[in-house]
């Protein structure tokens, strides 16, 4: 069994309307990285282009009132060309083999402690 792989150019249309893709391409800049089966973090190149991101959330059948913050920001700083997402409480839970991932937090949240009641994590 390999203990990693890296997913990379995933399917445009299966990433965030802010995740850019070659030009022509359905391919998205962007990758996934699992660990002994599980995913661990993903990443990608970000739209940084104003008219590109309005292209695209129209692509996507988003509207720029759903999104007027996110756009404002192109007036008010640079944003940042990539971004990655590690789930460091899904890394941990795999090397200590954990049964839960919610053994891995510290503050664990889920459906049912939402609810604010006190539930056991064994079930």
């Amino acid at each position: 069994m390999t203990d990693y792989y890296i997913l990379d150019k995933l399917p445009a249309h299966t990433r965030p309307f802010y995740t850019h893709s070659a030009e022509g391409t359905q391919w998205a800049n962007s990758f996934n990285i699992f660990l002994r089966g599980h995913w661990i973090c993903n990443g990608g190149q970000r739209i940084h282009d104003e008219q590109k991101i309005r292209k695209s959330m129209e692509h996507s059948q988003i509207t720029e009132d759903d999104k007027q913050e996110y756009i404002t920001g192109f007036d008010l700083v640079e944003p940042s060309p990539g971004g990655v997402s590690l789930g460091l409480e899904h890394l941990i839970a795999i090397l200590l083999e954990l049964c839960d991932v919610r053994y891995a937090s510290l503050f664990h949240r889920d459906g049912k402690s939402l609810s604010g009641r006190s539930h056991s994590l064994l079930h």
